[in-house]
């Protein structure tokens, strides 16, 4: 099976597209990055436990039930999300997108797109180059979005 890659929208600072079932946005690194690595944010039910989150209440290291429940929980959804961002990435390696001055070692991290925890995502050990036709030219790219409705 050949994956079809539709190419959404393509300007100089960013590129949507649509990929092995996945949609993925593309931005461009400029000198407002927050750094050299390409950081990969996740959402969609490929991101999310098969079973229901733990209840509400416990608080963060207290060692409660719902504590262990919550670490179990979040273990759980990091993986996900470092494997759709695995998955995306392999992908973009086929449609061109080169890594260079790392390698292909992924980790999860609260603190991906700002020093607070409020944009969780994946960091690459390395920076990703887009070339044509999903850019007009040859460019770092700084984060990547992608969003997935199916697991697999």
């Amino acid at each position: 099976m050949t994956d079809t890659i539709t190419i959404t929208e393509s300007t100089h600072k960013d590129c949507r597209l649509e990929l092995d079932g996945m949609k993925i946005h593309l931005q461009r690194m400029d000198y407002t990055a927050r750094a050299y690595k390409t950081r990969i944010y996740t959402s969609g039910a490929a991101t999310t436990p098969d079973w229901e989150h733990p209840p509400y209440g416990s608080q963060r290291g207290d060692g409660s039930p719902e504590d262990k429940a919550w670490k179990k929980y979040n273990r759980e959804e990091s993986r996900l999300q470092r494997v759709l961002a695995q998955r995306a990435l392999d992908a973009l390696e086929r449609e061109g997108v080169k890594l260079y001055g790392g390698d292909k070692k992924l980790w999860f991290s609260r603190y991906a797109g700002c020093s607070c925890p409020c944009s969780p995502g994946v960091i690459v050990n390395a920076t990703a180059y887009a070339e044509k036709p999903l850019f007009p030219y040859d460019t770092k790219i700084a984060s990547i979005w992608v969003e997935s409705a199916t697991k697999r």
